[in-house]
């Protein structure tokens, strides 16, 4: 294979000089705030078994994952998010105490779709085993520390209810994965402009 004729995928970018000195300042900062507020870092695989975001992804799995079969045999996905893993680690691992447990994540994470970027950098932060909602505004005024901590000027905070939408779409019978498949294409259905028979196809093709 001549190498000069391989190109990048679409939706990655290479970072050198004053790009990835701005991407590294812009995840440190961020990062940094989410120390201060006492959230411990935790570092996951890039790679899990693919289970772990099928069961969060419902039906998405199979147009937003890089799902494959390792030489083992295992199916395995590149993440494309953090929580799955933060959940996994906890459950799969003892935790002192009672919790809450406060967890911070920064890194890559991988999805397929028509978004500009398939591979971004995600910086987030998890408390797990708190209802209050207390913990919801805890949370949202973190998000606000980290953009401050950024220097980002401009900004918008999107909140969602998973629980009641989970609700609302519990009482037209819908199947759990149903459900989740809905949930997790809100955007795409929201979009005017996108054509809605490539979601019902999209959803027939995975048994939902």
């Amino acid at each position: 294979m001549n190498l000069d004729t391989v190109k990048k995928l679409a939706g990655t970018r290479d970072l050198s000089g004053n790009d990835l000195a701005l991407a590294n300042s812009l995840e440190s900062a961020m990062s940094s705030a989410l120390s201060a507020a006492d959230y411990e870092r935790i570092e996951t695989p890039v790679l899990e078994r693919a289970d772990l975001f099928a069961r969060k992804s419902g039906g998405e799995i199979n147009s937003s994952l890089y799902s494959f079969t390792d030489p083992g045999g295992v199916k395995v996905s590149l993440r494309p998010e953090f929580t799955s893993s933060v959940i996994r680690n906890l459950i799969e691992s003892p935790q002192p105490g009672t919790g809450p447990h406060r967890r911070a994540y920064s890194g890559p994470v991988f999805r397929y779709g028509d978004g500009a970027f398939r591979q971004m950098t995600q910086v987030g932060a998890e408390l797990v085993g708190a209802a209050e909602p207390s913990a919801d505004a805890e949370i949202l005024g973190l998000a606000l520390e980290c953009v401050q901590a950024a220097k980002i000027e401009r900004y918008s905070f999107r909140i969602g209810h998973l629980g009641l939408m989970h609700e609302t779409l519990r009482s037209f019978g819908l199947s759990e994965p149903v459900r989740m498949y809905v949930a997790s294409n809100m955007e795409r259905i929201a979009d005017e402009t996108r054509n809605l028979n490539d979601l019902l196809d999209q959803a027939q093709a995975s048994g939902l």
